[in-house]
């Protein structure tokens, strides 16, 4: 299940939301955990892809 930052705009606060993509594609409502408010923005975060690899 992916993981999602987000940062909210009333108490600063970042925090991780994990959530299907399909959940995701509906447009699921995502809330502060400190302040409850919706003021909400997703932030643009690395993310690290493992792959089998058969290099010698």
């Amino acid at each position: 299940m992916p993981l999602y930052e987000y940062k909210c705009y009333n108490c600063e606060k970042i925090f991780i939301v994990a959530m299907t993509l399909s959940e995701r594609q509906r447009g699921a409502t995502v809330q502060c955990p400190g302040c409850d408010s919706k003021d909400v923005r997703q932030l643009i975060s690395p993310f690290i892809a493992k792959t089998a690899s058969k290099t010698a």
